[in-house]
């Protein structure tokens, strides 16, 4: 069954017209269906005196001494001496012969119907007559001489059975059909605009809420986001159309205030390393290019520049994550040797930091994921241990088995976290000291960590214990499974 589909447009206006239709329809098939009952009404009325006009040519007709007879004057009946009518008669025996006819005739002849039931009627046209209605009774004629009264009879074999047809101008009855039908059409005519006009303004009192809706809509703007829309009294049908609008809304402010606090945040973390590389060249026009000042004044560039990267690398690899172009390689690998390259890779950061690394970890893990992508995800979160947590308390790194996958878990120190900053970890550029460093403690890791995370489905939790900051990684098991072998150090 094929499926209606909504047309473009204005919704209001197919309302319009498709409901207009259908009543218009509905007002039409009641228009054909009055017009034909008063047409079957007058039809029947006018056969009706058309027949009680014939049967009194009956009742003139009588069989004296054998002979069939007709009492008719036409000084009494007017209506038959004129050529034009309006009334005709003609009777004839079964055999054929006639018996007597009216002036008004003068050389035509009335038609003669196949004798298949005693009265019969049909429309015939007669010049200049015009129009007419015919009737064609059977009857047998009263004997006086026997006393017999057979009005009406169906046995046409009969030699006394006598056949009259009677005729009567209809232009009048017509004319009073051709009148009716254009009054039903008029008033058709009438009631359907009368439908059209009250549809509109049915269908403009109906979309009042959606109007309405529309205008507060049109009145938005990015610093009007928070207002609510929709009223008390607005129709249940659109309640749910405002509830997700404004969630919409709500979604949609929360971006662009993203979108303004990343705005301002990169401007931030940008303008640290440009002052520096401001005062950089500021102290380079100045000095006498001492060859230690210069090797000196170009490690610190280079130190800047390697933060200036970093910084718009994490930024790309996020906008990259958000707009789904971020490539996902999902293969089996072994997740321990990936941890002791990030663990080999961050040994000058821990030396710097002051901080010890504890390993519990299993000798293999064969997990399933993009090791590129793994990679970045552990060395964001243990470097983020190493700096964030205190030299008195070691970086505790363990992985074990868990149902049909493995779970990695960083732990480090963080007295100065609370509970309340759980929920803006994940946040971009949130530090939980408001001071600027900028590079590669800027805020993304976290961040970055959590993006590639659900784009390689990953579960990814964060807790705070006892004063303890504790990320968790549930990485699924890959098919190439091995015993597990603990791997303390």
């Amino acid at each position: 069954m094929a499926k209606w589909s909504q047309p473009k447009g204005s919704i209001r206006g197919h309302l319009v017209w498709l409901l207009t239709l259908i009543l218009g329809g509905i007002l039409l098939l009641g228009a054909i269906g009055l017009q034909q009952v008063l047409r079957n009404r007058l039809n029947q009325r006018y056969d009706q005196n058309v027949k009680h006009r014939a049967q009194a040519f009956i009742t003139l007709t009588r069989i004296v001494d054998g002979i069939v007879e007709l009492e008719f004057a036409d000084e009494f009946m007017p209506g038959f001496s004129q050529p034009e009518g309006p009334e005709y008669f003609q009777i004839w025996f079964a055999s054929g012969a006639m018996l007597e006819r009216s002036n008004s005739l003068v050389d035509r002849e009335l038609p003669r119907l196949p004798m298949t039931s005693s009265t019969q009627f049909q429309d015939v046209l007669l010049h200049p007559g015009g129009r007419c209605r015919l009737v064609q009774i059977t009857y047998i004629p009263e004997d006086e001489t026997r006393d017999l009264d057979g009005i009406i009879s169906n046995d046409f074999q009969n030699p006394q059975l006598m056949v009259l047809a009677y005729a009567q101008n209809r232009e009048d009855l017509d004319q009073f059909i051709n009148q009716m039908n254009w009054i039903i059409g008029i008033v058709f005519a009438t009631l359907l605009l009368v439908t059209l006009f009250l549809v509109r303004k049915v269908l403009d009192l109906g979309l009042q809420p959606l109007v309405a809706l529309r205008d507060q809509v049109s009145k938005m703007g990015p610093e009007t986001l928070d207002a609510a829309l929709g009223s008390s009294s607005e129709p249940q049908e659109i309640q749910p159309v405002v509830q997700q609008l404004n969630q919409m809304l709500a979604r949609l402010k929360q971006a662009i205030e993203r979108e303004r606090a990343f705005t301002a945040n990169v401007a931030h973390e940008l303008r640290t390393p440009l002052a520096e590389l401001r005062s950089l060249a500021d102290v380079g026009l100045l000095s006498e290019n001492d060859p230690e000042e210069t090797r000196i004044f170009y490690s610190e560039i280079r130190a800047i520049s390697l933060e200036m990267e970093q910084l718009v690398s994490n930024l790309l690899a996020l906008a990259r994550c958000d707009a789904g172009t971020q490539n996902v390689s999902i293969q089996p690998l072994d997740l321990i040797p990936v941890l002791h390259k990030c663990l080999d890779r961050l040994a000058s950061t821990a030396e710097s930091e002051g901080m010890q690394v504890k390993q519990d970890w299993i000798e293999h893990a064969p997990i399933t994921g993009d090791e590129g992508l793994i990679e970045q995800i552990l060395q964001n979160v243990i470097g983020n241990a190493l700096i964030h947590g205190t030299n008195q308390s070691p970086v505790h790194i363990s992985v074990k088995p868990e149902g049909k996958g493995f779970r990695l878990t960083v732990t480090n120190a963080a007295p100065l976290l609370e509970p309340g900053d759980l929920t803006h970890l994940m946040d971009r550029f949130w530090q939980k000291d408001a001071a600027r460093t900028g590079g590669q403690h800027s805020g993304l890791g976290m961040s970055l960590v959590k993006s590639y995370a659900d784009l390689m489905a990953l579960k990814l939790e964060t807790r705070l214990v006892d004063g303890a900051f504790e990320v968790q990684i549930l990485f699924p098991q890959s098919n190439n499974t091995r015993e597990p072998v603990n791997n303390k150090a």
